[in-house]
């Protein structure tokens, strides 16, 4: 068991700080939909599927790894596109009362922070 657990572990200790830096910017909503998506969409249908063809416990584990693996790679995806510094330089821009100094692409000052 603890061949198999310790990788999750190591791959939530990537996951969730990047899920809380998203969040802290302000994007609530997509480090949320991962972890459901983690949970729901991806872990049980493939638990399911690998206790019909194995019929064993140690699938519950494995389902483990292989969501937190779909929910490291959509957070990285998330993460590289950067939409969500958008929404971080809108709530900064918002809190000094100049909405208007955002712009659609942020410059490059901007994407640095």
């Amino acid at each position: 068991m603890l061949n198999i657990m310790v990788p999750v572990h190591l791959l939530s200790a990537i996951t969730q700080p990047i899920g809380d830096t998203i969040r802290g910017a302000g994007d609530t909503i997509t480090p949320m939909i991962n972890a459901l998506m983690m949970a729901v969409i991806v872990r049980i249908p493939v638990l399911i599927i690998l206790q019909r063809i194995y019929n064993t416990i140690e699938v519950v584990y494995f389902s483990h790894v292989i969501a937190q693996l779909y929910g490291l790679c959509h957070m990285l995806i998330v993460y590289k596109r950067g939409k969500w510094k958008k929404k971080a330089l809108l709530r900064i821009a918002s809190l000094h009362g100049n909405s208007a100094a955002v712009t659609e692409k942020p410059t490059e000052s901007q994407a640095k922070i």
